[in-house]
């Protein structure tokens, strides 16, 4: 690895070893790894680790919270550095202006989302300026701070990941797309907050980016006061996510009997399976399938299922998108209304006043008449099993025929006359 500034060669720099995945510190302790990490340059006994120069061309784990302070760190095409079992607090700062660069992640052959060569539960930036490569990723567990004077430069399909929140101490930080070519990606899953005031400057022109405003974020450790976030320009969240889904379509299927779902991608990154899920409100979500993923994918792919027991109202559903590692993502949703054949499940018979009920029906099931004035006048449970109901002799008038059940409540006019 070559650097630009002469000031570096005055510096300690401790490049990776490739000796096999190593710890950063040597476990149990703050100090360096000397396994992971050869020294060269201006190193001495007391050298100060946060000023020295990080060269990380192997795979690394951060065992520890580290602070750089007018250091570097820099993440070679084959190198990571990625957090263990816990949360690590990961802080770059610099005593100037934030013009030289402390963080540098060189770009990579293909695109990596959920292989980030950056992945930790705390970002704290402070007078500095980050250089995130082609194709590569930054995740970000928790939260990002963002301090005085910071500068993030994505390059061509890199991606910032943050599923916390973004807290931003003043107004003079900014996120760049690239210049030219495929735009970058800016994913926060929680809120932006902020310190006195300050916002987050955002450069959208080559940068797809959403704000989901999830809350709560489980390990959240910021309390500032939420505020109007970036203007969204993938308000799904469809492009900057691991799975890239173009399409994603209902339709009622069988007279109203069925539900045919069908989705694609056009990109897949260690996509272990869809789960299919279904709600009567569009709130609360059941699992109906599991639709196994591609894994790793290019080109396009269609996917399908039939929900062959769908809910005879107004239904929703959704795609929960699961990786290898257990990290998941929601697809947007999409709602359907009453199929039209609902309004079919009475069926009359050469008898007036005898009908047969045609429906999905469950254990709970039960038909009602009632006037109208919504007085119920005869009840009756049905099956599967007992279809078939036989109304008393009513007055003439309109009555209301009402089906209850398990997916909804149906309800039809019906005239009824007076001796049939």
């Amino acid at each position: 690895m070559a650097f630009a500034s002469n000031s570096t060669l005055a510096q300690c720099v401790y490049t990776s070893t490739g000796l096999g995945d190593g710890t950063f510190f040597t476990p149990g302790t703050t100090t360096i790894n000397p396994i992971t990490f050869a020294q060269t340059g201006t190193c001495t006994g007391n050298t100060t680790p946060a000023s020295s120069v990080f060269v990380i061309n192997h795979n690394v784990i951060l065992n520890g919270d580290f602070i750089i302070n007018g250091g570097s760190i820099t993440i070679g095409t084959a190198g990571s550095l990625r957090q263990d079992a816990t949360n690590r607090k990961l802080t770059i700062t610099n005593n100037g202006n934030g013009s030289e660069e402390q963080l540098t992640i060189v770009t990579v052959p293909v695109q990596t989302t959920n292989a980030p060569q950056l992945s930790v539960g705390i970002l704290d930036l402070l007078r500095t300026t980050a250089n995130i490569g082609v194709n590569s990723t930054v995740r970000v567990n928790c939260t990002l701070f963002v301090g005085t004077s910071v500068t993030v430069n994505l390059g061509n399909n890199s991606l910032l990941n943050v599923l916390g929140d973004v807290d931003v101490a003043t107004a003079s930080s900014v996120i760049n797309g690239p210049a030219t070519g495929s735009p970058a990606g800016l994913r926060i899953a929680g809120n932006v907050r902020n310190n006195g005031g300050a916002q987050l400057f955002v450069a959208t022109d080559l940068l797809t980016t959403c704000v989901q405003q999830i809350t709560p974020i489980p390990c959240s450790v910021t309390t500032q006061n939420i505020v109007t976030p970036p203007a969204s320009n993938d308000p799904s969240c469809i492009s900057v996510l691991p799975v890239t889904l173009t399409r994603f379509v209902g339709q009622w299927a069988a007279g109203g009997a069925a539900v045919n779902l069908k989705w694609a991608t056009a990109t897949e990154i260690d996509n272990d399976y869809f789960a299919v899920e279904r709600s009567a409100d569009g709130v609360n979500f059941e699992k109906i399938a599991q639709v196994k993923g591609a894994g790793n994918s290019s080109m396009v792919r269609n996917y399908a299922h039939t929900d062959a027991s769908p809910l005879m109202s107004s239904s929703y559903y959704r795609l929960r998108q699961v990786d290898y590692d257990g990290k998941a993502t929601y697809s947007p949703i999409i709602s359907l209304g009453v199929p039209q054949s609902s309004i079919d499940w009475l069926i009359g018979t050469s008898s007036p006043r005898h009908f047969t009920i045609q429906s999905q029906l469950d254990a709970n099931s039960r038909f009602a008449v009632l006037d109208v004035t919504g007085r119920p006048v005869f009840s009756q449970a049905v099956s599967r099993e007992n279809a078939d109901v036989v109304i008393p002799s009513l007055p003439t008038g309109v009555y209301l025929f009402r089906l209850t059940t398990k997916q909804g409540r149906f309800t039809v006019r019906q005239v009824v006359t007076a001796g049939n």
